[in-house]
């Protein structure tokens, strides 16, 4: 994990990112490998297998911060559906 220019960078995989209050944690293993306030950062870029918490994107899209998942599992189908439904639930 690696924090440039505001953006979170999560490649650990296996891991959880979830928001707590107003922090955002990152845990592996069930173990809290790092926390930081969420107003410090303007995005988020997960690749591999790492799961973000529903409510976490939901925060994101109100807030206008960008999360960026390359890819889901090599089917870039599924990824285009996956993002257009993030971008349609940000509409709402």
């Amino acid at each position: 994990m690696k924090q440039l220019l505001n953006t979170l960078y999560v490649m650990t995989q296996g891991a959880y990112i979830n928001l707590d209050h107003e922090t955002l944690k990152v845990e592996v293993e069930k173990q809290v490998q790092l926390q930081v306030p969420l107003h410090h950062l303007s995005g988020i870029f997960v690749m591999g297998n790492v799961m973000i918490s529903p409510f976490l994107l939901g925060r994101c899209a109100d807030s206008l911060r960008e999360v960026c998942l390359p890819h889901v599992a090599g089917n870039t189908e599924k990824s285009r559906r996956l993002v257009k439904g993030l971008f349609e639930c940000s509409d709402r």
